[in-house]
């Protein structure tokens, strides 16, 4: 599909025409990034501009909730009970090569860091439609996907490594993704090497960045210490 990626994680907070609670929760929210991750940087933006100088729908409040996070080159906003997260990564980058696990990691980290479990995956075009984020919750966005032509597809990598070159240009419009496979990955790392696991995501070929019960931060080169 020839559009970039939108990314839907969950979120607790439903407030968000609440400058003043958005604000608070931005604030924990990035803490709690930041000590997941262990990288500096992480900035918050609650103004008006993220439209690109193009006027806010009317029924937008005047500012955008949004957790800028630098590492990951990820901009992450705030809505009501979700979380909108774009990258600047093409939709078929999730897919082809077939088994290509890269940008998965790289949103996994982010979803683990948010203290979620899930998300959803589809074009930009399908989030940042004539309706808005700023009008969707995640149920009625959800509703939406479900009542698409395909519905929502389970991200299954097994399945889409068997498609293979075939699904170039071919995925479905919307994909659910728990993430599980990721998760067990963490946990047998973490008890092999008696480590804290930051993220999955490679820093250098093969290189994923870890913490020692000594509070040092180490690499671990293909899951495993060197």
């Amino acid at each position: 599909m020839g559009s970039d990626i939108g990314i839907i994680i969950p979120s607790e907070f439903n407030d968000i025409r609440d400058k003043r609670k958005a604000e608070k929760y931005l604030r924990v929210i990035t803490k709690k990034i930041e000590s997941t991750l262990r990288i500096e940087g992480i900035t918050t933006r609650m103004n008006d501009d993220y439209c690109d100088g193009s006027p806010l729908k009317e029924e937008w409040p005047d500012f955008s909730p949004e957790i800028w996070v630098p590492t990951y080159e990820a901009s992450i906003y705030l809505a009501d009970g979700f979380w909108y997260m774009f990258n600047g990564y093409r939709y078929h980058q999730l897919f082809y090569p077939p088994g290509t696990q890269w940008l998965r990691y790289n949103i996994f980290d982010i979803v683990r860091a948010l203290g979620q479990h899930e998300a959803w995956y589809c074009s930009v075009y399908d989030i940042e439609d004539s309706v808005g984020i700023e009008n969707y919750t995640l149920e009625s966005w959800l509703d939406k996907a479900k009542n698409s032509e395909d519905g929502i597809a389970e991200y299954d990598l097994n399945a889409l490594k068997r498609e293979g070159e075939s699904l170039w240009d071919n995925q479905r419009r919307y994909y659910h993704d728990s993430f599980t496979d990721l998760y067990q990955k963490v946990e047998d790392i973490e008890e092999q090497e008696k480590v804290r696991v930051l993220g999955l995501t490679e820093f250098g070929e093969g290189k994923i960045r870890v913490m020692c019960p000594s509070n040092s931060i180490i690499e671990l080169m293909n899951g495993k210490i060197q």
